[in-house]
């Protein structure tokens, strides 16, 4: 399949989150006590059947799949407690990551905007739809390699969308990649990254399912 937009316009804004699951914490180190942000640019998404380009610069891309959340309602200095009110609804991202230029600075902007490395949808699903409980799959050339569950959040939705917009205003078709679950190839022993030829999957229940393959870039 090819041709599926990402379900968002040419002016949001993408807020990812970083160190957000905790299955995905190394042994031994405590949950952050505040959410790590960062951005992306919507030059960086591609469609939930596109290829993903992987750097020619880069030997150590790496995927991530995340809950991705649509706003809706636009807002600044959301209260938790009404929070949802603003959400649009959900869909389904890889978080691409090119590793080694993300470890080259304590600013992670250079290893996560990297251009069509961001698939995103396929379509938006409502947030009430959606069970607390839901797996979250990333399948690489058919081998599962992240089986997590979206209750293994350390800052909840709610909980992103009212700091987010302490500091800036939520505008309507704005996502936030939510964080990915324990599994990605950047902290297997050895490790293991992506390679020209692979099919990336990612499956979120009750959400929909994204498949990339991934090419030179």
């Amino acid at each position: 399949m090819s041709g599926c937009f990402p379900p968002v316009t040419d002016t949001s804004r993408i807020i990812g989150v970083g160190m957000n699951y905790y299955d995905a914490l190394p042994v031994g180190v405590a949950a952050p006590a505040y959410p790590v942000f960062f951005t992306k640019f919507v030059f960086c998404l591609v469609g939930a059947y596109d290829p993903i380009e992987m750097p020619s610069e880069s030997v150590a891309v790496d995927a991530e799949g995340e809950l991705a959340i649509v706003i809706g309602r636009r807002g600044r200095r959301i209260p938790e407690s009404s929070a949802i009110d603003h959400v649009l609804g959900c869909t389904v991202t890889n978080d691409v990551t090119v590793r080694d230029f993300q470890s080259s600075s304590a600013q992670w902007l250079q290893g996560k905007a990297w251009d069509s490395t961001t698939p995103l949808g396929p379509w938006i699903v409502p947030y009430e739809d959606v069970s607390p409980d839901a797996r979250i799959r990333t399948m690489v050339d058919g081998v599962l390699v992240q089986d997590g569950c979206i209750d293994q959040m350390i800052f909840s939705v709610p909980k992103l969308i009212s700091l987010i917009s302490t500091f800036k205003t939520l505008e309507v078709g704005d996502v936030i990649l939510t964080g990915t679950p324990a599994g990605n190839g950047h902290n297997r022993t050895p490790r293991e990254y992506l390679t020209e030829g692979q099919t990336i999957e990612v499956s979120i229940e009750g959400v929909g399912f994204i498949r990339n393959v991934v090419t030179s870039g």
